[in-house]
């Protein structure tokens, strides 16, 4: 250390002097040393000074000088009284020097800020002793200016702290938009609650008004089925024949609404059964040609490789067919209308391949900027159609997704306006081998009436359906038959003990009392009695509600007469 150096030197100069008035030897040792110590002072790189303890400069090197802007020392001790007032910014900082230096003796690396020649202010590290010469206490010190390792410092350090501010900056950003998340979180959640509480009221109100419209289309159509297979003149039959057909028009449109719900809510299923390819087809046709114009041939072509069996949902199937098919009887006035079906083995799974299904027409045609407006629901080609041919423009929106729930391709259109059009699309299917059993139909001509044993009993609310199941039963031979308006009538009616029922037809929706309470009711007490639900409900659940309540069949409304006897004929035997 410098300090060290002079106190070195200042010994070593004494001891010389001390022993140099004997000769000329000593004489030169003391210069040489004196000359040592001169050269290391004026040539240091370190800002070299001695000052007195108050601050007054005693000597400095070149380089101190030079640390400050001035040219040589004595310049700088020619201006700089004080080292306090003159040198150091802060002249606090000089009074801390002094009272560590006093209290210690040294100070080793302070870092205090200088003042410039020019003004300026820079960074010097402070390495000083205190030194007592005699009575009198002197300040040896070094500087070294480090201005540029502050700089640097600095500049990392505001580095540093812009980067902490970008940091809580975008933690800020980070938390906010958190917040944001959680809150959209919140409404999504609700929304959802919301939507689902929707759902289950659009579900409910499709129930309730598939019910309040099934209960009198019940009685339309089945009345008019009976006055239809009764004597009446030809004029009347071709007026109660137009009440039925209005009647079955409305109830498609029914259907088509509750499908759509139903498959918006993801509840349509499919169910993979055999399939009597050949049966369905010819009942399609014959279905749909009671509709189409006189001259309009009717066509069905079966391709050679069509199995006669496959596996799929042939309730499903069958609505697509009968919706492309009765399509192009509505539009047909004139040439014809062609089903045709072929088949093309999988080459990779035997027992597997592709049905490929083609509804060709002759009719009116479609725009082509309207073919993709047509599979979507409530959409028609053309506002004219609903007006001139009906419909509610949902069946070929059900086509297609029931086409897709087979497995299916998508139903693609190929049409020329006035030349007619085609509808096709492709099904995997699985072949299956099924042995055909002839089985009984229900006919009206059968006869109960020589089973006297037969005492029925219907639950059902609406005077006009009571009615209705009075005529059908007395037409096969029931006479006992016992009506009750509601639920806990018909457990009443049970449990009284008068009669034993050998059948209850039960109405599901009744005031009161329903027919699935009922029919817990009755079980407890009688739990071998067939009970048949007879409902306007016409959905899967409900069916599945009505098994699970205890009942045996379902029928559901408006029914047909045929189904009516056929379930009677399963229970009663």
């Amino acid at each position: 250390m410098v300090d060290r150096t002079y106190e070195e030197f200042t010994a070593e100069i004494k001891a010389l002097r001390s022993v140099a008035r004997g000769g000329a030897a000593e004489k030169m040792a003391v210069a040489a040393a004196e000359e040592r110590y001169r050269g290391i002072f004026e040539n240091a790189a370190e800002g070299i000074f001695i000052s007195t303890f108050e601050g007054e400069l005693e000597t400095v090197n070149p380089a101190f000088a030079t640390m400050f802007g001035y040219e040589r020392p004595q310049s700088l001790l020619d201006h700089v009284g004080n080292i306090a007032t003159d040198l150091c910014c802060d002249e606090g900082d000089w009074r801390q020097l002094l009272a560590d230096l006093y209290a210690h003796g040294a100070i080793r690396d302070r870092e205090v800020r200088q003042r410039h020649r020019s003004g300026t202010v820079f960074w010097a590290c402070v390495n000083a002793r205190l030194i007592s010469q005699g009575r009198s206490r002197l300040i040896s010190g070094s500087l070294r200016d480090i201005s540029k390792r502050r700089e640097a410092e600095l500049a990392l350090q505001e580095s540093h702290q812009r980067l902490e501010e970008r940091m809580r900056q975008r933690t800020t950003q980070l938390t906010q938009a958190n917040e944001e998340l959680r809150q959209m979180h919140g409404e999504l959640r609700a929304a959802k609650e919301r939507a689902e509480a929707a759902s289950r009221l659009k579900s409910e109100f499709l129930a309730n008004m598939s019910h309040e419209i099934r209960t009198p289309m019940n009685a339309i159509l089945g009345l008019s089925q009976m006055i239809l297979r009764s004597a009446i003149t030809e004029a009347q039959r071709g007026n109660v024949q137009g009440i039925h057909s209005s009647g079955v028009t409305l109830l498609q449109i029914i259907n088509d609404i509750l499908d759509l719900s139903k498959i918006e809510a993801g509840k349509l299923s499919v169910v993979a059964e055999p399939v009597d390819l050949q049966a369905l087809m010819e009942e399609v046709i014959s279905i749909t040609a009671v509709n189409s114009v006189k001259g309009v041939e009717m066509r069905l072509h079966l391709g050679e490789a069509v199995p006669r069996h496959i596996l799929s949902d042939r309730l499903r199937l069958h609505q697509v067919l009968v919706n492309l098919v009765g399509n192009a009887v509505k539009f047909t006035h004139r040439g014809y209308v062609l089903l045709a079906v072929d088949f093309h083995p999988s080459l990779a799974e035997a027992g597997t391949g592709q049905l490929q299904v083609r509804v060709e027409d002759t009719g009116t045609g479609i725009r082509a900027a309207k073919k993709k407006e047509i599979f979507r629901s409530f959409s028609q080609g053309d506002s004219s159609i609903s007006r001139e041919y009906g419909g509610t423009g949902l069946g070929l929106s059900i086509a297609q997704r029931i086409v897709r729930l087979l497995g299916g391709e998508d139903i693609t259109l190929d049409s020329e306006v006035g030349k007619g059009s085609v509808f096709s699309f492709v099904l995997p299917v699985r072949l299956v081998n099924v042995v055909t059993e002839g089985g009984a139909k229900a006919e009206l001509s059968v006869d109960f009436s020589a089973r006297g044993d037969i005492s029925i009993l219907v639950a059902e609310d609406w005077e006009m359906n009571r009615l209705l199941l009075g005529q059908i039963l007395n037409a096969i031979g029931i006479a006992d038959v016992t009506f009750v308006a509601n639920g806990e009538e018909a457990v009443a009616a049970v449990q009284n003990g008068r009669k034993a029922f050998s059948l209850i037809l039960m109405d599901v929706q009744m005031p009161v009392m329903g027919g699935i309470e009922a029919t817990r009711l009755i079980r407890r007490t009688a739990p071998n009695i067939p009970i048949l639900a007879v409902t306007a409900h016409a959905m899967k659940e409900d069916e599945e509600q009505c098994l699970a309540a205890g009942m045996n069949d379902y029928l559901s409304k408006p029914y047909k007469i045929e189904e009516i006897v056929l379930a009677l004929q399963r229970v009663l035997g």
